[in-house]
């Protein structure tokens, strides 16, 4: 297949511009996006792990990160043993609408299923 029509290899349409999510070594996920004039990729945001609760601030070390069409996915450790799932809406370059599930265990993995109709969490046993 031609990979530079803006396809993927299973037929999905690629979003343009396209738009790139890390987890860098500082703990924090950073999007990127492809500057469609050049080849260089442009910091957009950044989402750093010290998430508000509603009374107070807790710190969340994030441990996986994934975009998936539209949303961006990420799971993050509290230092009590506790984790949580991260979701965010992308689009326009910005990541909007962050929404978080509370566990009472570290979510080991994260998934997202049927095109974000829901979110598969592995817990451990």
């Amino acid at each position: 297949r031609d990979m530079g029509s803006g396809r993927s290899s299973i037929g999905v349409l690629v979003p343009e511009p396209a738009v790139l999510a890390t987890l860098e070594v500082d703990g924090n996920i950073r999007l990127y996006q492809k500057e469609a004039t050049s080849s260089e990729w442009v910091a957009l945001t950044v989402m750093m792990p010290l998430i508000p609760t509603e009374v107070l601030r807790t710190e969340h070390t994030f441990v996986e990160v994934k975009l998936e069409g539209s949303l961006l996915v990420a799971a993050s450790h509290e230092a009590n043993n506790y984790g949580a799932v991260h979701v965010w809406d992308i689009a326009a370059g910005r990541a909007d609408g962050h929404r978080m599930r509370h566990f009472s265990a570290t979510p080991d993995t994260v998934e997202v299923r049927h095109g974000g109709a829901f979110i598969e969490v592995c817990l451990p046993p």
